[in-house]
């Protein structure tokens, strides 16, 4: 037979913090003099002999001795160099489409390779194969790179 047992938590309790319960008193123990300086150690206010205050640490935080600014600052310089990086591939793109002219070895995103034979506005005509004079139209934005065949 199968026995269940209650499951009780368990609470971690720091031994000298200042939000635990004072005990109750017992009949035997008389309650300090009213002009008393001595204290119990469970109450208020009191501190353990050549204690100074609070002696449980809180854990670092993240917001705790600038560790939030390094990473923000970190975080801002890799958006600005992203961004920088993508301007300057943007205008050497935009370089390489301006000074396509013909006869030019050009290789288009889809990987064709092919000689320029005319350029207009807005697209290029590539030759493909020498020995069909095949010509192939295209946009000018799917000119990927120029190759040199040396």
């Amino acid at each position: 037979m199968l026995e269940t047992y209650p499951v009780l938590p368990l609470l971690a309790q720091d031994a000298d913090s200042s939000n635990a319960p004072a005990p109750p008193p017992s009949a035997d123990v008389a309650p300090p003099p009213a002009g008393s300086e001595s204290q119990p150690l469970g109450s208020p206010g009191s501190t353990a002999p050549g204690a100074t205050g609070n002696t449980a640490e809180r854990p670092p935080s993240l917001f705790d001795g600038g560790l939030m600014f390094i990473l923000l600052g970190f975080m801002v310089l890799m958006i600005v160099f992203s961004i920088s990086s993508g301007r300057k591939e943007k205008k050497r793109k935009q370089e390489l489409l301006a000074s396509l002219s013909k006869g030019q070895k050009v290789q288009t995103a889809g990987g064709v390779l092919g000689t320029v034979t005319d350029v207009r506005d807005h697209e290029v005509v590539v030759k493909v194969d020498e020995n069909s004079n095949t010509r192939i139209r295209f946009a000018k934005s799917a000119i990927a790179a120029v190759v040199d065949e040396k």
